[in-house]
Order: structure tokens, then C-alpha cells, then sequence
């Protein structure tokens, strides 16, 4: 399904499917992951397509070979693909904008959030941290041995005094300051 809860007249909330927006051939749907929206724009992620929808129209691209992640950099929409690597929307279609080769192997984005004026703090399933800056990647440096980089990392959160909240699979949530020293876990 595909949809979204609202409330009603009297505050419960209800049910509104969009799948009969999609076109025909598409209603067919695996599990929706993610969704990112940018303007007037709501981008939805499924491993073999990515849906767009604006104006109550849906746009479907399907994955050059399996979709597995959908996040937001600098305002723009990136999409990370299995074999093509990590790609831009730009003019109602995908570009390239770190090709698979430059990634190290087995390389999973789990969330990217904005860090600071032109950089992204960008996480991994056991890859760690980087920065993202334009369309460069800079490993995060940790300032103590209080964090293990290579745990899968699930969730981001940037705090409004730049330090961040790490979600992690076994670890729990671990507070870091800007510099990547572990304040609390």
C-alpha cells in the first residue's frame, strides 16, 4: 500500500490510499522504504522503482538494478543504486554523481542529514561516517577510540549545536560532538 494518515473532522486519524494514482501497470508494489521531499515534490523508494509525485501525478523510475537508498543532500535528491552507485535528480532524471567504482566495496548509505553551510554527514551500514561535500566523500574523523566506525549505523539526527545522535543496530544511540568525540552512549 501507499498512502498517508490525516485526521478527520473530529481528530481521528484516516486512511487515504494513493495507489490508484499510480499508472496501471505500476500498482503493483513491493515495500516503500523510504521518502524524501524536496519543493513540490515527494520522492518514494521501493528496491525496483522510485516513485515521484507532484500535483497528484506519480512519475516511475525504475531501478537500474535495485534501489537501496533515497536521501537528501543540499537540497537535491540522491538515490543510491546497487550496481551504478550513487545518482543525482536533476531535470526530471537520474545522473550520475558518485559512480560505484569510486565507493568502497559493500558501501550502504543508511541516512544522510544536513552538517553544516555546504556539507552533509552522511552514514553507513559498516562503512561508518563521512562528510559529503559537493559530490566528494570524506571520512568522518573521530577524535577518540570511544566509537566503533565499522558498526552498522541506522539513523542520523543534527543537533541544532552541531553535535549529532547516532543510531546504531547493537550499540544504541551514541551522542557526538561536531569534532566526533563521544559525549554520551
Amino acid at each position: 500500500e501507499l498512502g498517508y494518515f490525516a485526521p478527520d473532522k473530529v481528530g481521528r486519524l484516516q486512511f487515504t490510499s494513493l495507489k490508484n494514482q499510480l499508472p496501471f501497470g505500476e500498482r503493483n508494489l513491493t515495500d516503500v522504504w523510504e521518502l524524501e521531499v524536496v519543493n513540490n515534490d515527494v520522492f518514494f523508494r521501493t528496491n525496483s522503482k522510485l516513485l515521484k509525485l507532484n500535483s497528484e501525478k506519480f512519475t516511475v523510475y525504475p531501478a537500474p538494478s535495485n534501489w537501496i537508498s533515497l536521501h537528501k543532500h543540499q537540497g537535491r535528491i540522491l538515490a543510491q543504486d546497487e550496481k551504478t552507485g550513487l545518482m543525482v535528480y536533476v531535470n526530471g532524471g537520474w545522473q550520475s554523481f558518485i559512480q560505484k567504482e569510486v565507493l568502497p566495496a559493500g558501501f550502504i548509505i543508511t541516512d544522510i542529514k544536513a552538517f553544516k553551510k555546504d556539507t552533509s554527514l552522511l552514514s553507513t551500514t559498516r562503512h561508518g561516517l563521512y562528510l559529503l561535500v559537493q559530490n566528494k566523500l570524506l571520512p568522518f574523523s573521530f577524535s577518540n577510540a570511544g566509537f566503533n566506525t565499522l558498526q552498522h549505523i541506522t539513523a542520523l539526527l543534527v543537533l541544532k549545536d552541531s553535535s549529532f545522535l547516532i543510531g546504531t543496530y547493537f550499540n544504541g544511540i551514541y551522542h557526538l560532538g561536531q569534532q566526533g568525540q563521544v559525549q554520551e552512549n
